[in-house]
């Protein structure tokens, strides 16, 4: 893990790119902080780059079952 501080708030977009370029290693995962997504998808994510020779590997959510009602409530306002 490495740790990149910035001046000021650049926006999301910026600390993303600062981030893949200062990134060492064989893969490389980008994923909110908000743990809104399960971290423990990042296995089969690996699993199917190193085994099934992917060279990329990404998740879409194919359903909200068991997400609280104020999230599902935000996300439809958002969306709009």
């Amino acid at each position: 893990m490495r740790y990149i501080s910035f001046s000021r708030n650049f926006g999301k977009e910026a600390a993303l790119y600062a981030g893949l370029c200062k990134a060492k290693g064989d893969l490389i995962a980008v994923m909110d902080a908000d743990l809104q997504d399960p971290p423990n998808l990042l296995l089969d994510m690996c699993t199917a780059v190193e085994h099934e020779r992917y060279d990329a590997a990404a998740a879409c959510r194919s359903s909200r079952t068991g997400e609280p009602v104020i999230r599902s409530f935000l996300r439809v306002v958002f969306i709009v």
